[in-house]
């Protein structure tokens, strides 16, 4: 794909490229991987970070780790994440059952395989909406088996919704 400028008045022939889009496609898509891949290695530092910051308590098969960082509760493998003055102790006790189920669940693998995918196809528009219905699907599944542990439903309602209007 190169063309060469022949020699005129003694000088060196020029190679000049021609605009390949076959490549340029492939470079782009090798710097979305990278960037996804930059922002997922950033993504576990942090939660990292947060997870070795935060006081930690054994809870049966679980560590608890309590946070001053405003943020969701949340469970990563077996560790349940959240802030503990943002909540009563009755809705931390409803959290921590929510929390337990997608680590019993183990929902944060399915997480982290999706993400890969992501970073993979990241110019796939369907692996986003897999992915935001995987993140959802996920959710209903703890929340439909949370309910069924003798947990007064208008309750759980209303802490999901206090707890998805402070994420807002």
């Amino acid at each position: 794909n190169q063309i060469q400028i022949p020699e005129q008045m003694g000088m060196a022939p020029i190679k000049m490229y021609k605009l390949d889009w076959t490549s340029m496609i492939f470079y782009a898509y090798c710097a979305g991987v990278f960037l996804f891949s930059v922002r997922f290695i950033v993504q576990l530092f942090s939660l990292k970070r947060l997870i070795w910051s935060g006081k930690k308590t054994r809870d049966e098969k679980f560590i608890r780790i309590e946070t001053d960082q405003k943020s969701s509760p949340f469970s990563f493998f077996n560790h349940l994440v959240y802030n503990p003055y943002l909540h009563t102790s009755s809705e931390l006790k409803t959290i921590l059952a929510h929390e337990k189920i997608h680590a019993e669940e183990r929902h944060s693998l399915d997480l982290l395989i999706i993400q890969l995918f992501t970073i993979f196809q990241w110019c796939n528009p369907f692996v986003w909406w897999y992915r935001a219905c995987l993140n959802d699907n996920l959710e209903y599944m703890a929340d439909t088996q949370t309910i069924t542990k003798n947990i007064n439903k208008t309750e759980y309602q209303y802490l999901l919704l206090k707890t998805g209007m402070r994420e807002s």
